[in-house]
């Protein structure tokens, strides 16, 4: 997952956390994983950034929604290339190699190129560039489960990435998850009928934090509906620009909010 390009965390049941990594090409990614099951809202942030989604099983909800909305889609239950690990005890143990990913995309037919007029939701700058903003060295992000911070290092200026109390160490790496931007979202929840799933009101417009270079500004998001992008803008109602790096998105309850120092 160090790796990735964006990486999302975001809450499923009891509180517990799932993390999304976005690739803008896995071929050369020999072990992914583990891979869980599909959530709706997932599904979205997938939609965001063109990408085709790969997932292992599904909730009824992302299934109807897969389903409807003719997502470009990697279900591991079906597809040849995903694998169980015998180092990790189910369901935390299915993987699956980039290349594979790649080529199961290939055999479905899904085009991997950008659609024409295509416009990401993401602007960035050219070069590092410093925000006029609060001081934020320590980022504590409000999940429960696993209690998320990052720390700023002063000499590469990227965020490193800590949960349950210690470093978030890649498995296949060895190396600590660090980033150059942070977006906290802070979107309304609510337990479906089951009160055992989570939804989430994604089509509006809501507050968060961008964090980059050791300092924080307030933004805000909006998207209008599901054919529409995620965009972020400062105070001013200007699109940010994160700098050039890895991006970690932090989807949070606007009931509880991040703190910083």
């Amino acid at each position: 997952i160090n790796q990735a390009d964006l990486l999302y965390e975001i809450e499923v049941e009891g509180n517990i956390t799932r993390l999304m990594a976005v690739f803008q090409d896995p071929s050369n990614i020999g072990k992914i994983g583990p891979v869980r099951s599909a959530r709706p809202y997932f599904v979205y942030f997938a939609m965001d950034n063109e990408a085709v989604y790969s997932h292992y099983g599904w909730s009824q909800q992302a299934q109807d929604l897969i389903t409807s909305q003719n997502m470009e889609d990697i279900n591991g239950m079906t597809a040849g290339g995903f694998y169980r690990s015998e180092d990790r005890k189910a369901p935390h143990n299915v993987y699956v190699a980039g290349s594979s990913l790649t080529s199961d995309a290939d055999s479905l037919g899904y085009n991997r190129a950008y659609p024409e007029g295509y416009a990401p939701n993401l602007a960035f700058n050219t070069a590092d560039t410093d925000i006029n903003g609060e001081v934020a060295n320590t980022v504590h992000i409000p999940f429960k489960y696993d209690d998320p911070y990052f720390v700023f290092n002063t000499e590469d200026r990227q965020y490193y990435r800590y949960e349950y109390g210690s470093e978030h160490i890649d498995q296949e790496t060895g190396e600590q998850l660090k980033f150059k931007n942070i977006i906290v979202q802070y979107v309304s929840e609510w337990h479906l009928d089951d009160n055992v799933h989570l939804d989430m009101n994604l089509f509006t417009s809501g507050t968060g934090v961008f964090f980059t270079d050791g300092k924080a500004i307030p933004i805000t998001w909006e998207k209008a509906d599901q054919n529409d992008n995620t965009e972020y803008f400062d105070s001013n109602g200007n699109k940010i620009l994160l700098n050039p790096g890895k991006t970690m998105f932090e989807i949070c309850s606007d009931k509880n909010a991040a703190s910083w120092s």
